[in-house]
C-alpha cells in the first residue's frame, strides 16, 4: 500500500498554483485565441506532469465507488449548477444576444480540462491523502486549500473583487468534497463540477450582462451557505446515522 506524503501533494498543488497564476491577459493584449490556447496548452502540461509525478511518487489515489444514498446530494448540486440563473434575477438587462463565436469552444475546452485537474487533484488526491482526519476535516481542509489556491484569479488580473472568488470556490468545494467523500466516485464529482462551470462560467459569461460583481458574488455566496446549511442536515440526519466506516477506503496493493 502506497502512502501519500505531504510534501508530494503539496508540490503537485504549487505546481497548479504555479501553471493558474501566469497572467496570460495582461502579457497577451487583444489576441483572445492565443490567450486561450496557452492556458490550454499550460493544463495539458500539467496533466503530464502530475500523470508521471503521481506514478513515479506512487502517489495513492482514492478508490471509486458509488453509493446510491447520496442520491440526496443531487438536489443541491442541480441548484447550485444553475445559480448564476437565480442570480440574473437581482440584476437588470441580464442577458444579451450572446456571442457564438469560436472562442466559446476554446472556453468549454478549458473548462474540461481545468476541473479533470481540479478534482484529480483537490478530491481523488488531497482528500484520500488526509488518512488521520475524520470525514468533515477532511472537506473542509481540502474546500479551504481549494479556495485559497483561487487568488489565481486576482493575481491574473489585480482587481480586489476577484477575492472573493476565494470565498466562492471555498463554497464549492464544501458541495465537491462532500460529494466525493459520500459518493465515493471521483467521475460524479468531474461530471457536477464540469456542469457547474459550463453553465456559470462558460455559457454565462458569453450571455450575460453583469452591472454589480458585488451583487453577483454576495447571491452566489448566499445559495452556497443555504446549499451548505441543507447537505449539514442531510449528514446528520441520514449520513452520520449510517456511518460505520471511514467513508473513503484505502486502496490496496495488488
Amino acid at each position: 500500500m502506497s502512502k501519500n506524503k505531504p510534501i508530494d501533494i503539496a508540490i503537485l498543488i504549487l505546481v497548479y498554483v504555479a501553471v493558474c497564476a501566469i497572467p496570460f491577459s495582461l502579457i497577451i493584449k487583444n489576441i483572445p485565441a492565443l490567450e486561450m490556447s496557452l492556458k490550454i496548452a499550460m493544463q495539458i502540461l500539467y496533466s503530464i506532469f502530475a500523470f508521471f509525478f503521481v506514478r513515479k511518487q506512487e502517489v495513492e489515489m482514492g478508490k471509486n465507488k458509488f453509493n446510491l444514498m447520496a442520491f440526496l446530494l443531487i438536489i443541491p448540486a442541480i441548484l447550485i449548477c444553475f445559480s448564476n440563473s437565480i442570480t440574473a434575477l437581482f440584476m437588470a438587462s441580464s442577458f444579451h444576444a450572446g456571442n457564438y463565436s469560436y472562442l466559446m469552444i476554446f472556453e468549454i475546452i478549458l473548462t474540461i480540462l481545468v476541473v479533470i485537474n481540479e478534482e484529480f487533484l483537490f478530491r481523488n488526491i488531497l482528500i484520500t491523502g488526509l488518512k488521520k482526519f475524520s470525514p468533515l476535516a477532511k472537506i473542509f481542509i481540502s474546500a479551504a486549500i481549494f479556495g485559497l489556491v483561487h487568488i489565481t484569479h486576482f493575481l491574473s488580473s489585480f482587481n480586489p473583487i476577484d477575492l472573493l472568488v476565494v470565498v466562492y470556490t471555498f463554497g464549492l468545494g464544501l458541495v465537491l468534497g462532500i460529494f466525493y467523500v459520500y459518493v465515493r466516485c471521483i467521475y460524479a464529482c468531474i461530471g457536477f463540477h464540469l456542469l457547474f462551470n459550463v453553465l456559470n462560467d462558460a455559457i454565462f459569461a458569453r450571455f450575460a450582462v453583469v452591472n454589480n460583481w458585488m451583487i453577483y458574488y454576495i447571491v452566489n455566496i448566499s445559495i452556497g451557505v443555504l446549499i451548505g446549511v441543507y447537505l449539514l442536515l442531510t449528514y446528520i440526519l441520514f449520513f452520520r446515522r449510517t456511518e460505520t466506516e471511514e467513508p473513503i477506503e484505502e486502496n490496496k496493493a495488488a
